[in-house]
């Protein structure tokens, strides 16, 4: 008996009626009842009034029957408060099968069961949170297995697809079942990955969070030496409709600069032609004045000073022009992506090409050194060159529009080629369309200073440009940019 009076466990021995006959120690610590006040009163002393009677009434069955019963009752103290107890019960029987007396053994688990209850309660809340998040959730296991998704995932899914954490991974260069491997690579924090549509889907942005979590091996041989297990926990929004705002923002906000730019370089280029033409007056009225002179006739008096006159006027309007010339644009030089200027430059041209019914064929090369250059001076020629390029296509019929567009690494040099399959430029036209002024279009209510623009800049940028002659049909116009260092150390001096 020294062994049950120094057990933990609460402990009580009854006869065949639930008369207690004998408690140890525990009993006393756990329902407050001293030994000599609980002896010989019955156990239901303990009862809490408010525990189901169908419960007792399978405890006694299972004594009836000479079986053990274990469960959870609602116990009394001795000074009235209440507290759940494990309890087991077991009949002690004679050689008879008879069962002559009842040994209990419970314990305490009020505070288990609140602590249980709480962590059930706040499992329910993540798992309310989890499952209806508008945020597509996953958690990844250590070899890539998707633990658990919620509701925006499946749906994500099924509007990608594919499965959305594979398809961000793999726009990563990443591997899923390798994350653990890949370490800072998979460390992120509102990462915007692009995911180009499949099965005639349109393409999305995803804004992509990750975040470790560590949990522990649940094995049995690892209850005494704890083994990390690490989890992934990657959060996906939708921001394909923000991205498409900030694009249209940013292409407006792209717009007005090359508009500017181009207004500015086509004043600028405008009053240096007029400046010139007025010098060349102004010389020829100069020539006439010294043969007038040299000629010493009488009757020339009043000829001469109003020759004399109107160089000086003419001057004077030179100095007027030359003072109302725009400030020249400085060159500000960057790493440019010609990818990306000429990408930008088409999204600036697609209200047109949509309306005029004009098919891209857009061929950009995978991979492009960058160049040093100006980004706007260099979106402003490209724009330049494409505009001309649908101004020839207006001119054929809506269903033979093309306009193809290719970029290549080709000697140590970047080729853009502008091909349209429009009319076409006519051989004697090909020396002089760089020129101020010329066009061969009167209806398009343009200057004709697009391609002297493409000319000024090409020079800033040390490239070349030409014409293919024997391009058919239509007109291939080709761009190349040299990316020797000498040629670049040049560019970045000018």
């Amino acid at each position: 008996m020294a062994a049950v009076e120094q057990a933990p466990v609460a402990i009580s021995i009854t006869d065949s009626r639930a008369n207690i006959l004998y408690t140890n120690a525990a009993f006393t610590r756990v329902t407050g009842y001293p030994r000599a006040e609980i002896i010989g009163r019955n156990e239901s002393v303990l009862s809490h009034k408010v525990t189901p009677r169908a419960l007792y009434e399978d405890l006694w069955r299972h004594l009836s029957e000479r079986r053990p019963w274990t469960g959870t009752l609602l116990n009394r103290s001795r000074d009235g408060e209440p507290y759940l107890a494990e309890v087991t019960i077991a009949p002690v029987v004679d050689a008879e099968d008879r069962a002559t007396h009842y040994i209990g053994m419970h314990r305490d688990i009020t505070e288990m069961h609140r602590l249980e209850r709480e962590l059930r309660d706040h499992m329910a809340l993540v798992e309310s949170v989890f499952t209806l998040a508008p945020v597509a959730i996953v958690l990844i296991g250590p070899g890539g297995e998707r633990i658990r998704e919620n509701a925006a995932y499946l749906r994500l899914r099924t509007e990608l697809g594919g499965d959305p954490a594979s398809l961000v991974f793999g726009s990563l260069g990443l591997k899923l079942a390798a994350w653990e491997d890949a370490g800072a690579l998979v460390q992120f924090k509102d990462r915007e990955v692009g995911i180009g549509g499949e099965d005639e889907r349109p393409a999305r942005w995803l804004s992509c969070s990750t975040t470790r979590v560590d949990g522990v091996e649940t094995r049995p041989d690892a209850f005494f030496e704890p083994e990390a297990k690490g989890y992934l926990l990657l959060a996906v929004s939708d921001v394909t409709a923000q991205r498409r705002r900030r694009e249209e923002l940013r292409i407006s906000a792209l717009r007005a600069v090359l508009t500017e730019h181009e207004l500015t370089e086509g004043v600028r280029e405008t009053v240096n032609g007029a400046v010139f033409q007025l010098d060349s007056l102004v010389g020829r009225i100069g020539a006439l004045h010294s043969l007038i002179e040299c000629r010493e006739h009488p009757g020339d008096s009043g000829l001469l000073e109003g020759l004399l006159l109107a160089r000086e006027a003419g001057e004077a309007a030179k100095q007027r022009l030359s003072g109302a010339l725009p400030q020249e644009r400085r060159i500000r030089r960057s790493n440019v992506n010609l990818n990306e200027v000429l990408r930008d430059v088409l999204a600036l041209a697609t209200p047109r090409m949509l309306a005029a019914g004009v098919v891209v064929d857009w061929q950009p090369a995978r991979a492009l050194p960058t160049y040093l250059g100006d980004p706007v001076a260099l979106q402003d020629m490209f724009r330049q060159l494409i505009e001309n390029a649908l101004d020839a296509l207006d001119e054929v019929s809506s269903s033979a529009r093309v306009l193809s567009i290719r970029s290549q690494l080709n000697n140590g040099e970047i080729e853009i080629a502008i091909e349209d399959s429009g009319p076409g430029i006519d051989p004697k036209h090909q020396l002089k369309i760089f020129e101020p002024f010329y066009t061969t279009r009167t209806s398009n209510g343009r200057a004709g200073m697009g391609l002297a623009i493409v000319q000024n800049v090409i020079n800033a940028h040390d490239a070349l440009i030409w014409i293919d002659s024997e391009h058919t049909p239509g007109a291939s116009v080709h761009v190349s940019f040299p990316l020797s260092s000498r040629a670049q150390r040049r560019a970045g001096e000018l």
